[in-house]
């Protein structure tokens, strides 16, 4: 996915502040077929607090019975895509803390994978005043599990 560091301590409040204004896409795969897309709007707790929180998901194909989404979180909260994927009874397949065992044993033993199917694919964000866009490609991992699964 994509990572980004600032050059100096003193460009990290500028970078913080950008990528929390900013707007970040997740491709997730979900045990079952979510709906065509969808709105999670559920409160999260975070350092005892709950905090508002709302994903916006579009499935992107079927996959062997499983949906393929882009997922975009409003607010930046720990775990949040995970989390609400979770609460909505469609979580990550590989996600070991919200995920489901026996699906994540399946997906381990007949397609290799052994980490959540979460990537971070597009970020956009406002640096230097210029609107920014940043996409990576899909990790060869993960590609190789779609293509296990019999997918393109």
């Amino acid at each position: 996915g994509i990572c980004m560091f600032a050059r100096t301590p003193e460009d990290a409040p500028l970078l913080q502040h950008a990528l929390t204004a900013g707007q970040m896409t997740f491709l997730a795969l979900v045990r079952g077929i979510p709906r065509a897309k969808g709105i999670i709007r559920r409160p999260l707790k975070e350092g005892g607090r709950m905090l508002d929180a709302t994903s916006r998901y579009t499935r992107k194909t079927v996959i062997a019975g499983h949906g393929l989404l882009a997922v975009r979180p409003a607010e930046a909260r720990l775990h949040q895509v995970r989390r609400h994927l979770a609460a909505i009874s469609h979580p990550v397949v590989g996600d070991a803390r919200y995920g489901n065992p026996p699906t994540n044993r399946r997906f381990e033993e007949t397609a290799t994978l052994d980490r959540p199917f979460l990537h971070c694919s597009k970020l956009e964000l406002e640096l230097d005043g210029k609107a920014t866009v940043v996409t990576a490609a899909m990790p060869e991992d993960l590609a190789l599990v779609i293509k296990r699964l019999g997918a393109r």
